[in-house]
């Protein structure tokens, strides 16, 4: 957990020092993984990032739906 700690700090930007949210940084980093897969059926929808942004879905939410949606078309 430490470690996760300290990847999180070099992932933002400095300047903000400590004055940062760090669940919404580790919100936006998970929705940006999500959103560089390889193919567009392992990516999120728009509306599942901008409702996870918001704060109306969680992020492994879209995760199970993600995996569904695979073995569906598996």
């Amino acid at each position: 957990m430490l470690k996760e700690k300290g990847s999180l700090m070099e992932l933002v930007d400095r300047r903000l020092g400590s004055d940062f949210n760090k669940e919404e940084v580790l919100v936006m980093i998970k929705v940006a993984l999500l959103c560089t897969k390889v193919t567009a059926t392992q990516r999120p929808t728009m509306s599942s990032v901008v409702s996870i942004l918001e704060g109306r879905t969680i992020v492994e939410e879209v995760y199970s739906e993600t995996s569904e949606v695979l073995d569906e078309k598996g």
